[in-house]
C-alpha cells in the first residue's frame, strides 16, 4: 500500500499543519502517522472509501517507466539511475509538465517497489532556526510545498538524494 501525505503550514490550526492524504490506491482503514522534523506528531486511523482515478493513472505511468527502464540484470542502484535517465530523456519539463514533483514521485514509488525506504524532501528558502532564513538546503518536509522536490532513498543504511524531471523542450 502506497500512501503519500501532504502537509502545509496554516496559522491558527491545531499544530498549525493541515494534512492531506492522497494517491491512495486501495480502500480500507489503516493507520497514518504524521511526523515533523522526525518527531511524531500524531497517529490516527484513516478510512478510504474511494480511489482517485488520477492516482491510478500516476501509478500506471510509474509502472510503465519501470518496465521500459529496467532490465533483470540491473542492480538496485542501476535501476534507480535508469528511472532518473528515462524520465529526463523521454519527457519534457515544459511540454509534458514532468517537473521535479513527478520525478520525485517516480523515484519514490520505484524505490519502494524495490523494497527500499524512501521519502520526499523539498529544497528551497524555508525558515529554519538552525540554519537561518533564506539558506537553500535539503530540509525534511513534505513534497509539493512550493520548493524543489527530491527523493531520499535508503540503501543498506546509507541515504541517497535523488532527483529528476523532464528535460527542457
Amino acid at each position: 500500500m502506497h500512501i503519500l501525505i501532504k502537509t502545509s503550514y496554516e496559522p491558527g490550526m491545531y499544530l498549525e499543519h493541515r494534512v492531506e492524504i492522497y494517491n491512495q490506491l486501495q480502500t480500507g482503514t489503516f493507520p497514518v502517522s504524521v511526523y515533523y522534523k522526525n518527531t511524531l506528531l500524531r497517529t490516527c486511523q484513516v478510512s478510504v472509501i474511494s480511489i482517485d482515478e488520477d492516482a491510478v493513472k500516476e501509478r500506471q505511468w510509474i509502472n510503465e517507466i519501470e518496465q521500459n527502464a529496467w532490465t533483470n540484470d540491473m542492480s538496485v542502484m542501476e535501476k534507480l539511475v535508469a528511472i532518473k535517465k528515462y524520465v529526463y530523456d523521454n519527457y519534457t519539463y515544459t511540454t509534458d509538465g514532468i517537473m521535479c514533483n513527478a520525478g520525485a514521485q517516480a523515484l519514490l514509488f520505484a524505490a519502494r517497489d524495490l523494497g527500499l525506504t524512501a521519502r520526499y524532501r523539498f529544497v528551497g528558502p524555508q525558515y529554519d532556526y538552525e540554519k537561518g532564513y533564506g539558506d537553500v538546503y535539503y530540509h525534511f518536509g513534505s513534497a509539493f510545498c512550493g520548493g524543489h522536490v527530491c527523493t531520499i532513498i535508503t540503501i543498506e543504511g546509507k541515504e541517497y538524494i535523488m532527483e529528476t524531471q523532464g528535460h527542457e523542450g
